[in-house]
């Protein structure tokens, strides 16, 4: 992950891929709304739906954080476009990946959000889909993949500690639905402890 983002460091879309928008927005109660009054049945939809509603019961604190920002997600946005950007794969989890013969990692399936955004958003996307498959703390896991980053010739000071919490955040607007369907715990306080940080770096925190 760290190799492709550090070869594309610094690149701006200019193909009219994933905007920062939609990436965020891609999971919201809207969508899941929009599914439902056309009778869609799937599944993926329907969790979503069962999820956002069952959020403010299950952290509060994160839903009135979140449900603001699906609103009026500029205060967000307008944060992210600030640090650093690179070309992002948009569906970083371990189904996507597979080994070459000759070692090198396989990445599929570019089709759900790939495009310009903080690196962090790849990493954040894999935390959320892939945490009991990690073999280490989703801390540590954040700071492997910095080590990595720097290990391929980007500097990470000035611009990490914000990138994240901002990140993350963000990835609560793309799955605190899943998170909340696990119910209080562990799993739900970790992603609300780094979201509520970033929250309250945006404008508009109260």
């Amino acid at each position: 992950m760290a190799a492709l983002h550090a070869a594309f460091w610094g690149w701006r879309d200019d193909v009219g891929l994933t905007a920062l928008e939609r990436r965020y927005l891609l999971f919201s109660p809207a969508v899941a709304a929009a599914e439902a009054a056309r009778g869609s049945e799937a599944l993926v939809p329907t969790l979503m739906a069962r999820g956002w509603l069952r959020l403010p019961d299950a952290s509060p604190a994160l839903a009135d954080v979140v449900f603001p920002l699906f609103d009026d997600p500029a205060p967000l946005l307008d944060a992210l476009a600030r640090v650093p950007h690179t070309l992002v794969h948009g569906d970083w989890k371990a189904a996507n990946l597979g080994s070459h013969p000759d070692g090198r990692t396989v990445l599929l399936d570019f089709g759900e959000a790939p495009g310009e955004a903080s690196p962090l958003a790849d990493l954040s996307w894999y935390l959320a889909l892939n945490t009991t498959l990690l073999p280490e703390p989703k801390d540590s896991v954040l700071e492997t993949y910095r080590r990595a980053l720097e290990g391929h010739g980007v500097a990470t000071d000035g611009w990490w500690e914000q990138a994240v919490v901002l990140e993350l955040l963000g990835c609560v607007l793309q799955f605190g639905w899943e998170k909340a369907l696990g119910g209080p715990g562990a799993e739900l306080s970790w992603w609300e402890e780094w979201a509520l940080r970033g929250a309250a770096l945006l404008p508009d925190h109260r």
